[in-house]
């Protein structure tokens, strides 16, 4: 595993916490929400920009 897979894969975990406590009903779950949209939108962009960084070297 990469590290950026690593970074990547503790984005999406957070991004799975945040869906948990948003569906649970927890104070601010549309925040919650909003912010597990954003990461996975984050770990996705990393995964992608560093597979084209890679295939350019």
């Amino acid at each position: 595993m990469t590290d950026r897979d690593s970074i990547a894969d503790f984005i999406e975990a957070r991004a799975r916490k945040l869906r948990e406590q948003a569906d649970s009903g927890v104070a601010g779950w549309a925040l919650a929400k909003h912010d597990a949209v954003l990461f996975d939108a984050l770990a996705s962009d990393i995964r992608n920009e560093m597979d084209v960084r890679e295939d350019q070297a």
